[in-house]
């Protein structure tokens, strides 16, 4: 290779770098400006750990569930599910899919 190549090459890895490093900080100083957590003003502040679960996931994280759930509908699950819910109406005499879900 050239010199010349290996110059251009070294030019556009610093470039790709320096807005891969904005675009980090863009977004790094965008979620400070985030409102905190309403639970964690009672968490004692000499916590050495804390974590949360968010029971209201984004639009994308919906459209990724449904994704991954149109994946798993095959013929055979969905025979698998059915026989599983026949067998819990018989049982329990509760049918899942028409009295909890309506």
């Amino acid at each position: 290779m050239s010199l010349r190549r290996w110059l251009l090459l070294g030019v556009a890895t610093v470039i790709v770098v320096a807005v891969v490093a904005v675009v980090v900080v863009v977004l790094f100083l965008r979620s400070l400006n985030q409102p905190g957590e309403a639970s964690a003003k009672f968490i004692p502040d000499d916590a050495p750990f804390y974590a949360s679960i968010n029971f209201r996931p984004g639009l994308g994280q919906i459209d990724l569930g449904r994704e991954v759930i149109s994946l798993l509908e095959t013929d055979k699950l969905i025979d698998v599910r059915d026989d599983f819910l026949e067998q819990v109406e018989h049982e329990t005499g509760v049918h899942l899919l028409d009295d909890i879900r309506t």
